[in-house]
């Protein structure tokens, strides 16, 4: 892994952490060309159930370059369905964006 991969990663982290607590998950997929995509995110369970399968509530967060990915989609396996919410946002907004409602407690 190279150490821009190590950094983002330790970067990804720790926003997930500010985020979510100790409720996230980290995934990486690494591609024939050499790059690596990786997004933080968390489920809120499911939404719906159709012919395909269960659809998902998830938050994910994405780095790209000194910005913050940061959207609420419906998805089914490794497809969205639809996208709730989008927003680019600096490493230090990450707390302030909403919590969704069905998720305050």
């Amino acid at each position: 892994m190279a150490d821009g991969d190590r950094n983002d990663l330790d970067r990804l982290e720790e926003l997930a952490r500010e985020r979510w607590g100790e409720r996230w998950t980290i995934t990486q997929k690494h591609f024939a060309d050499g790059t690596t995509k990786q997004t933080a995110w968390r489920t809120y369970g499911p939404v719906d159930v159709d012919d395909d399968g269960q659809v998902f509530d998830i938050e994910r967060i994405r780095l790209e370059d000194d910005e913050v990915l940061h959207d609420r989609v419906y998805q089914r396996n490794d497809d969205v369905v639809e996208v709730i919410d989008y927003e680019v946002c600096g490493p230090d907004e990450i707390s302030e964006l909403d919590t969704p409602e069905h998720t305050k407690k």
